[in-house]
């Protein structure tokens, strides 16, 4: 019987590339930072968010990423839990904001 795994770091690196391949389709030229200090930037509250609603097609890979982000957490990213849960919180009716977040 053969075993299927992928280690954490692999699974990460997917899906990566998976999202940067994502907006490079949707043509806005959203990129992904090479390096990132922290979560978000420090002057985003998630909360009080006003950018526009998504739309439904939209919201389906917000909670998409939110899910990943999940198991990004389950394989050992502790660090950013309280994000993950935080936008997890929104992921009923969730901002443009939010999925930049993301």
């Amino acid at each position: 019987m053969k075993a299927w795994s992928a280690s954490p770091s692999k699974y990460v690196q997917e899906a990566m590339r998976n999202l940067e391949t994502y907006l490079d389709k949707q043509g806005k030229g959203l990129r992904l930072p090479k390096r990132a200090m922290a979560p978000w930037q420090n002057d985003y509250v998630l909360q009080l968010d006003d950018t526009p609603e998504l739309g439904a097609e939209m919201i389906s890979h917000y909670q998409s990423l939110v899910g990943i982000l999940h198991w990004m957490v389950h394989l050992g990213r502790v660090d950013v839990i309280v994000e993950v849960s935080i936008l997890a919180s929104h992921t009923a009716m969730p901002h443009e904001g939010n999925l930049l977040a993301a």
